[in-house]
C-alpha cells in the first residue's frame, strides 16, 4: 500500500513539474543564424597501412616532441581546410591475427559534418557514439590540434563565448554537457545536461535550444544560464 502511495505521489509530482516548465516556441533550424558555420555530408573511410609499429611511434615522436610518450596516440593531418577533411592515423587491435601480430596501423579519412570559423581559425567536431569523437582546432598556419576527446554534437558562438554541446547515450549511460571554449582554446564545463544532446539549434532571440535523449529540452540563454522548457509546437 505504501509503495503504491509513494509511486502515485511521484507520478503526480512529475506531472506537476512538467506542467510548471516554461512553454516556448521551439522554432526550427535556421542556418542563417550561423553564418560562421558550413555544413557538409559526413563521411569516413578506413584503410590499413603496411607500417611497422616502431615506425609509427617514431613519427609520433617527431610530430609531438613536447607530449609525453604515453599520451602520443594519433597522427592528425589536415587534407582540406575549406571542408575540414582530415586523416587520423592510429594503432588499433586486429581481431584477425596475422604473422603473430595482434595490432594494425589504421588510417581514417574523415569528412566532418560541419566546420566553424573562429576569427580565421576553424573548429571541427565529430561524434562516433561508443567509439568516441573529437574536437579539433585548425589554426591560421593550418596546424591541426586535438582539443579534447569527446562526442561533439555541435558548436555555437554565443554572446559570452564559443560553446560546445557533447555527450553519449550508450547502454545504461546517458550523459551530456555544455562546455565553454576559453580564449586559449581550453574547455571548461558550464552545465550538465539532462541527457546526451540529440539535436540543437539557435532560436531567433539568440538563445540555444538543446534536445536531449530520450526526451527533454533545455535552453542556454544568451545571458549564459540554463533552464528546462517544453515546446509549445510539435517538432
Amino acid at each position: 500500500m505504501y509503495k503504491t502511495l509513494a509511486f502515485s505521489a511521484l507520478f503526480l509530482s512529475s506531472g506537476s513539474f512538467a506542467s510548471m516548465l516554461e512553454e516556448i516556441n521551439c522554432e526550427t533550424y535556421d542556418p542563417s543564424l550561423q553564418p560562421y558555420k558550413t555544413k557538409f555530408t559526413w563521411g569516413i573511410e578506413r584503410e590499413t597501412l603496411d607500417m611497422p609499429l616502431e615506425e609509427f611511434f617514431a613519427k609520433l615522436a617527431v610530430a609531438y616532441p613536447d607530449v609525453e610518450p604515453a599520451h602520443r596516440r594519433w597522427l592528425f593531418k589536415l587534407l582540406d581546410k575549406k571542408t575540414g577533411k582530415y586523416s587520423k592515423t592510429q594503432v588499433v587491435r586486429s581481431y584477425q591475427e596475422q604473422a603473430g601480430k595482434s595490432y594494425k596501423i589504421e588510417k581514417v579519412t574523415v569528412q566532418p559534418p560541419w566546420v566553424v570559423n573562429v576569427d580565421g581559425e576553424i573548429l571541427i567536431g565529430t561524434n562516433n557514439g561508443e567509439f568516441g569523437g573529437e574536437l579539433l582546432r585548425v589554426d591560421k598556419a593550418n596546424n591541426m590540434t586535438l582539443l579534447e576527446q569527446m562526442n561533439v554534437e555541435d558548436v555555437y558562438k554565443m554572446p559570452f563565448g564559443v560553446v560546445v554541446t557533447s555527450g553519449l547515450a550508450h547502454l545504461s549511460s546517458n550523459t551530456g554537457k555544455i562546455s565553454l571554449l576559453t580564449p586559449d582554446f581550453k574547455l571548461e564545463t558550464l552545465f550538465g545536461l539532462i541527457g546526451s544532446p540529440q539535436s540543437s539549434w539557435l532560436l531567433g532571440n539568440g538563445d540555444l535550444l538543446i534536445n536531449s535523449y530520450p526526451k527533454g529540452t533545455q535552453v542556454l540563454t544568451k545571458k549564459g544560464y540554463l533552464k528546462r522548457v517544453k515546446c509549445a509546437t510539435s517538432q
